[in-house]
């Protein structure tokens, strides 16, 4: 047993080596690949709020607060109007409000930093690291929202393409639309409770997804089983096999979230072998029926009493 425990210790250390070294080499390409003849670097670090409205970055690199740490940060307000033709990095206590306007690629935010997404358009993929936060109410991502290092996503509303949570990020999605697939990674937690997920949920290593709502049911094997609180997806999905040979527990997951929102997806859990860990998809109740088993339990107590 001592053996079979270091062993899994050894081999999850070199994934999150790996995943990290990836990290890196995917920022270090973007920020770091040669500039194009006609795009230009504008770094933002005074402390100050801006307003972007026009298209005077259309062909611009946008960084706030990257050599620089102010308390508090450079704010960037990206309104209706503006064109930022490559990518906004938002870096240490820098803050953006995004309620309008157009980047033409990416958006980073590391280091504490602050994001409100509320309108506007993305057309590349949003990555945040090392403690920012990021709340998204509208507008739309084209490419994936990934989250990790003890980051915070809140995503109440608007469109991405798919959302990945990383090394102890946390997540709660209470509506909007995920167009392809939710995934949380090692130790990661997202708590769904509205919205909508296009394709499929999925879990690893020590990631964990909480469904809110109530009657779910899973259909695995030919075999549909109905879901009570704390229901773990992973003991009743049948076993299959990706192209590496890693098995994970398969199935379809249906119910209704708190928001009135119907889920009918494929699931899949790792949570064995090279992903040996406690990933899973877990049932939550919905708030309303919290309460209504509160009060149902305030009145046998009552009952009991005057008995």
């Amino acid at each position: 047993m001592i053996g079979l425990n270091w062993k899994k210790k050894i081999l999850k250390q070199r994934k999150i080596k790996m995943k990290f070294l990836i990290t890196i080499l995917l920022l270090l390409t973007s920020l770091a690949s040669p500039i194009p003849a006609a795009a230009d670097l504008i770094y933002l670090d005074d402390g100050n709020s801006h307003t972007i409205s026009d298209d005077t970055t259309q062909n611009a690199y946008l960084y706030l607060d990257y050599n620089t740490i102010n308390d508090p940060g450079t704010h960037a307000n990206i309104v209706n109007g503006a064109v930022i033709g490559f990518d906004l990095a938002v870096f240490n206590n820098a803050t953006a409000s995004i309620t309008g306007g157009s980047i033409m690629r990416n958006l980073y935010a590391p280091d504490n930093a602050h994001v409100s997404i509320s309108g506007g358009s993305i057309d590349g993929w949003l990555e945040a690291a090392d403690n920012a936060t990021v709340t998204i109410s509208g507008g739309s991502i084209g490419g994936r929202v990934r989250m990790h290092d003890d980051t915070t996503l809140t995503f109440s509303g608007g469109l991405i393409d798919s959302l990945t949570l990383d090394y102890d990020a946390t997540a709660a999605v209470t509506g909007g639309s995920i167009t392809t697939y939710l995934t949380a990674f090692d130790s990661t937690s997202i708590t769904m409770s509205g919205g909508s997920v296009g394709t499929y949920f999925s879990a690893l290593d020590d990631g964990n997804i909480y469904l809110n709502g109530d009657n779910f049911q899973v259909t695995a094997g030919g075999i549909t089983t109905s879901l009570s609180n704390g229901d773990k997806l992973s003991n009743y999905g049948t076993v299959g096999t990706d192209t590496w040979g890693n098995n994970y527990f398969t199935g379809v997951v249906t119910g209704t979230l708190a928001d009135g929102s119907v889920v009918d997806n494929t699931f899949q859990i790792f949570n064995t072998g090279n992903y040996a860990g406690t990933a899973d998809i877990i049932i939550i109740p919905e708030p309303a029926t919290v309460i209504l088993l509160g009060l149902g339990g305030l009145v046998l107590r009552k009952r009991k009493t005057t008995a």
